[in-house]
């Protein structure tokens, strides 16, 4: 599921806000999190019907375009984006999502925002849920804490860039600003507040087994030992949409509480019967029918660890400089991959470089 569904797995919250109930609660707690309405981007809904019945689903400008249409009529004057690559990303190449980054942040400064894309490495998944609810419990552990390296790394980077790109201060005092938070345990209170203003049974959130039960489990053993070399983040992604976690096709209920746990990711050493992952839903009868299925998700395993690549960001700005003589500004673009990202703040909050 996307987004809206992991909101909407914790019982009662609505996602469905007008655009003036959206803008009064930002105003009143600094949040929300919506889907897209009837009064924010009418067009792009009818287009992306139209993307749909004309082979044009993955066009690059078009995915631009519905993105950012919606960032900005939301209002927002800055904005960072979190475009994935790898298997589970929509972009396969990071030649694509830098294309589809370059693009999002060329229209953002074009209508006067401040704008960068950070592109992060989606060739094993996240953390170690992939499901609506099970994903939402994971969330609420990082806003705690206790929650995965990777996946609180990846939060950390978005908070702090976004923060400099707010103005609020150096990359590192950012940084700082966005780990603080989490160890006052304001962040998860913040969290709690949105989803309480939106309806939410925040009891949840504290307590895990108050969410949707799953209906059956299955334990996925391996089968003998070695090194994961690889976690396949597309078919780890296609086998939760066969438990429910996910849509088939349009209008397909949901099993918020599908989903599968990794115990094992990429890089890991396991032996002959230890547990790989668990997968929870009611579709489990039909789905481990075939075993094998859920096994080609970690590809085979290997005698001898070979090198695993650290997770990776880019980060793609539009630069723009101002000429002395003339006082006209001109664009340039640069960006910069490295293992651990962070904005360099310049001169009169106009100029932002990339240092490792």
């Amino acid at each position: 599921g996307g987004t809206i569904d992991k909101m909407e797995s914790v019982p009662g919250t609505r996602t469905a806000l007008s655009q003036e109930e959206f803008f009064a609660q930002v105003n009143r707690i600094g949040l929300s999190v919506i889907g897209q309405s009837e009064g924010i981007a009418i067009a792009d809904k009818k287009m992306y019907a139209l993307r749909d019945v004309t082979a044009t689903v993955s066009c690059i400008p078009l995915i631009a375009s519905s993105i950012m249409s919606k960032k900005l009529a939301s209002g927002s004057d800055a904005i960072l984006l979190d475009v994935t690559t790898g298997t589970g990303a929509f972009m396969k190449t990071v030649d694509q999502s830098i294309e589809l980054a370059k693009l999002m942040v060329s229209i953002g400064t074009h209508h006067g925002r401040r704008v960068a894309a950070m592109i992060t490495d989606m060739d094993t998944p996240l953390g170690h849920n992939i499901g609506n609810s099970l994903e939402v419990m994971e969330s609420m552990d990082v806003l705690k804490g206790h929650g995965p390296a990777d996946l609180t790394e990846v939060c950390l980077q978005l908070a702090a860039n976004m923060l400099v790109l707010a103005d609020k201060g150096t990359p590192a005092e950012c940084r700082a600003m966005a780990e603080a938070v989490i160890a006052d345990g304001s962040a998860f209170a913040k969290c709690k507040e949105m989803f309480a203003a939106q309806g939410g049974d925040t009891r949840v959130l504290d307590d895990y087994s108050l969410f949707e039960q799953p209906a059956a489990s299955f334990e996925l053993l391996a089968e003998q030992d070695g090194y994961i070399v690889a976690n396949d983040a597309e078919k780890i992604g296609s086998a939760s949409v066969l438990l429910g976690a996910g849509r088939q096709k349009k209008g397909d209920p949901l099993d918020f509480a599908a989903g599968i746990t990794l115990h094992k990711k990429r890089g890991d050493y396991v032996k002959k019967g230890e547990s790989l992952a668990t997968f929870y839903g009611a579709a489990l009868c039909s789905f481990c029918i075939n075993k094998r299925m859920p096994l080609k998700a970690y590809r085979k395993l290997a005698s001898r660890l070979r090198k695993v690549k650290p997770l990776f960001f880019i980060l793609f700005i539009v630069l723009r400089e101002r000429d002395k003589d003339t006082n006209n500004t001109s664009k340039t673009d640069t960006m910069f991959i490295f293992g651990h990202c962070c904005l360099e703040h310049v001169a009169d909050n106009q100029l932002y470089i990339f240092l490792a």
